[in-house]
């Protein structure tokens, strides 16, 4: 009965190796780093300032 069996190596199951891949391809986030610097209130306030004198320049 057991004539028929193949002898060897069996073929990987293709959904195995799919789900495998995936599984690697998995990592935890790494923490992003940027070099962009932070306005002082100061400096907002002043920007404000231009924005409203250039958009009364704009009116007339």
């Amino acid at each position: 009965m057991g004539k028929n069996k193949a002898k060897g190596l069996k073929q990987a199951n293709v959904f195995h190796i799919a789900n495998k891949k995936i599984l690697k391809a998995k990592s935890k986030t790494k923490p992003v780093a940027t070099n962009l610097k932070k306005i002082p209130m100061s400096q907002e306030d002043k920007l404000a300032n231009v924005d409203a004198a250039a958009h009364l320049l704009s009116q007339l």
